[in-house]
């Protein structure tokens, strides 16, 4: 049996055996405004969830939560509601110059807003609770999608703000923020008689028929209202597409331990050797190809390594047919589209991992050995038997 029969065979024998494709994982959140008891804020979770899943039925949420500003006494809200007013615009300014040149990224930048942000969380306990479940969801590598009313937009604004994560999505209504989270949507009606009276809050982009002298209610009237009802769940369900698009790169689920290896690689150095790059490189292949989840297996994973195994083995070849090296020296952009992946000239991964960057075909046959593929073969399937355990 040739060398080629076999690795075939192998890869037909594992294929009839993969693991199956995670969904994916989000979290729902509504963030209610003032003057809401925990039952009116439940109240619009639950409206949200209803009619969220009788027009996108598909789209599926692992939980729905309330994330709650607390109804106190009325003018303790509106203090609160005057000091978010006056931080939110302190960090209006803030990232307003951080846009200039590369201030944002100086320490004097992150210092300020960590102050901002430090003060803000001492002084609003519901502040501190959202930031910590928020947190929770993605520790547990879950999507975050919140829509935001009223008073809720500044404690979303502040919580994503300090989070800083591209997983995290904000819907806004009825906001007397100057702004929104990652510029996301939001919708306000020249008739709110509440909005129209915050100093610098965001222009108002609706019209309410038949227009009332408050309309400013949650369910009552954004919610009921035709138009602004189904353009605020239209954007729930394109933040949650946005989000499966950007979860198309996902592996199949019998490489969840390989993936966590990956991820654990790709944010730190781990060791000058070569195999620990040549399966990185071989999982960057896998997850950049236009395969299907269930096709982003072990088996087409191992496949890549024993194909660059075979053919590394073979000292006549003038070429490599090493299904990732080109990868290494960056000849083919076509995988360049994905996020963090190493391009040469920047690269946070070859910046940690140098000993990976690979110029040419000379220099990949000086520094990859036959041994650096067994290596990488090795380490996949350790991780798999320790997965399967």
């Amino acid at each position: 049996m040739t060398m080629k029969i076999a690795v075939a065979l192998i890869f037909t024998i594992v294929m009839q055996a993969n693991g199956a494709c995670h969904k994916l994982k989000a979290d729902f959140y509504f963030a209610n405004g003032m003057f809401n008891s925990q039952a009116a804020a439940l109240e619009g979770l639950n409206e949200l969830e209803i009619r969220n899943g009788k027009k996108f039925s598909k789209d599926t949420y692992d939980h729905h939560e309330v994330a709650y500003n607390t109804n106190e006494f009325v003018l303790l809200q509106l203090l609160q509601v005057y000091r978010h007013k006056v931080e939110d615009g302190t960090i209006s300014f803030w990232k307003w110059l951080g846009d200039f040149s590369n201030f944002k990224d100086s320490d004097v930048f992150k210092e300020q807003l960590e102050k901002i942000f430090s003060t803000q969380s001492i002084k609003d306990v519901d502040l501190k609770k959202q930031v910590a479940r928020y947190q929770k969801s993605l520790d547990g590598k879950y999507f975050v999608i919140t829509v935001a009313h009223s008073q809720g937009n500044f404690y979303t604004n502040f919580a994503f703000e300090k989070l800083n994560s591209d997983k995290t999505k904000m819907i806004s209504v009825a906001t007397p923020a100057s702004s929104i989270y990652g510029d996301g949507p939001y919708f306000t009606f020249k008739s709110d008689g509440v909005i129209a009276y915050i100093p610098a809050a965001l222009p108002p982009n609706l019209e309410r028929h038949p227009a009332g002298l408050f309309d400013h209610e949650f369910v009552k009237h954004y919610l009921d209202d035709p138009l602004a009802g189904d353009e605020i769940l239209g954007s729930v369900h394109s933040a949650y597409e946005n989000f499966n698009t950007s979860n198309e790169d996902e592996l199949n689920a019998d490489l969840d331990k390989v993936a966590d290896w990956f991820d654990s690689n790709f944010k730190k150095k781990r060791s000058d050797n070569m195999s620990d790059c040549l399966l990185s490189y071989a999982i960057f292949k896998l997850k950049a190809a236009n395969l299907s989840c269930e096709e982003k297996n072990y088996s087409r994973l191992l496949k890549y390594l024993m194909d660059c195994r075979e053919d590394r083995l073979d000292d006549k070849k003038e070429e490599t047919s090493c299904p990732f090296w080109r990868g290494m020296d960056i000849a083919d952009y076509f995988y360049s589209h994905m996020s963090g992946f190493p391009l040469k000239g920047d690269s946070a991964f070859l910046d940690l991992h140098p000993h990976c960057q690979i110029d040419s075909y000379a220099d990949y046959m000086s520094k990859v050995k036959a041994s650096d593929v067994e290596g990488a073969i090795g380490t996949q399937e350790k991780l798999k038997k320790s997965e399967e355990k």
